[in-house]
């Protein structure tokens, strides 16, 4: 008996490391098959470029984990990235300025700007009370006009030769682009877990009006999360720049859209309270690999962009398992599966009333019945008075 509970207890404990580590064994399954399948897969020069790649996508999706977290959704990024790259590009431009000089106002800039979008955003949402979805489509269309108004539809380049030498910097074969990504990773990482702001985020995606009721200022923590996705998209427009060395109005275009993937990918529940940017950090690997390997077994531009989403979000997509469960009936409540009164409605335990008596006592709304002992024969007692006859009284 013991060793059967100690099973059942362990089950849910091994399901529950499977699903984090899913995402990690389905990349590196990826690499594989596209390493059996091409030789120039494995190349550093291959390797360096899928990392290079990889790094816009991924500093978005962990503004986007903050959040998704919390329930909300932001349609914006890439419009952002646009404004504060043209922005950013015209500081760094600036005649009179020394390169140092020019390259850290470019990115202050570009920070700036997009913590003031984010603010924006997470601000009309939380104290208008409107949905962050509608919110965020508004904000893409401001952001890519104001973008294309601002310079008047042109590009902007001829950037400082420092600032673009940044962009090609490896270290022991890593971009060193990538690495500022892990690195914004591994801080936010920190954030979510070790921080009461991070944990706040966690509880208003779980249950909103619990952390309101309980007097936390539910506003500010949506506000700072939109604020932590703007500061990430001007991030990544300085490393945009420094990449391409170009700022154009029309960057980041459907860049929300690979962002959002990367999150679902992970493991991040659309509904928000659940998810990690660890999760994000494999889900960006897993689409940037999916989108080298299918380049280069020769596929074109057009197959490639129907084959990446169904080989990206289907198999390795958490919510897919979950959904198949929960139509076998898999996730009912325990109580309700065993039939016992707490899974069941007031009237059905109403109903059941005379004929159940629940186990688990009077505090669920039932008396415990007594259950009928057998009858026991009356001690008798000595003879101590009269009337007593054998040892018994008649």
């Amino acid at each position: 008996m013991t060793t059967n509970l100690a099973t059942r207890a362990a089950r849910p404990n091994a399901q529950a490391l499977i699903r984090k580590l899913g995402v990690g064994i389905a990349l590196l399954l990826m690499m594989l098959i596209f390493s059996l399948a091409s030789e120039h897969f494995l190349t550093q020069g291959n390797l360096t470029n899928v990392l290079t790649q990889v790094t816009i996508n991924l500093i978005l999706a962990t503004g986007m984990t903050f959040v998704i977290l919390i329930g909300g959704i932001d349609l914006s990024v890439g419009s952002v990235l646009a404004l504060t790259a043209v922005i950013a590009g015209t500081v760094i431009t600036a005649p009179g300025l020394s390169p140092g000089m020019a390259i850290l106002f470019a990115i202050g800039a570009a920070i700036v700007v997009g913590l003031v979008c984010g603010v924006l955003n997470g601000a009309i949402s939380a104290l208008w009370g409107l949905p962050s979805f509608i919110i965020t489509l508004g904000m893409l269309n401001v952001a890519r006009g104001t973008a294309l108004e601002f310079t008047d539809a042109k590009a902007i380049y001829n950037f400082p030769e420092a600032f673009s030498y940044v962009g090609s910097i490896l270290v022991f074969g890593v971009p060193i682009l990538f690495l500022v990504a892990v690195a914004l990773v591994a801080v936010a990482w920190f954030v979510l877990s070790h921080t009461v702001f991070g944990r706040m985020i966690y509880a208003i995606g779980n249950n909103e009006e619990a952390v309101r009721l309980a007097g936390h200022p539910v506003a500010l923590y949506k506000i700072g999360a939109f604020a932590v996705c703007g500061i990430c998209a001007g991030l990544a427009a300085v490393i945009y720049m420094a990449r391409l060395g170009i700022a154009s109005p029309i960057a980041g275009v459907a860049f929300e859209l690979d962002a959002i993937a990367a999150v679902i990918i992970g493991g991040t529940s659309l509904s928000g309270g659940k998810g990690s940017v660890i999760g994000t950090l494999f889900g960006a690997l897993i689409i940037g690999v999916l989108a080298n390997g299918l380049i280069l077994l020769g596929l074109s531009d057009f197959e490639g962009c129907a084959a990446i989403p169904v080989a990206a979000h289907f198999p390795f997509s958490p919510g897919v398992g979950r959904c198949r469960r929960q139509r076998r009936g898999r996730f009912r409540p325990r109580a309700q599966a065993r039939g016992c009164c707490r899974g069941e409605s007031r009237h059905a335990r109403e109903r059941r009333r005379p004929r159940h008596a629940c186990r688990r006592g009077p505090r669920h709304g039932f008396p415990t019945r007594s259950v009928p002992q057998p009858r026991q024969p009356r001690k008798c007692r000595p003879r101590q008075h009269a009337g007593v006859r054998d040892g018994c009284r008649r």
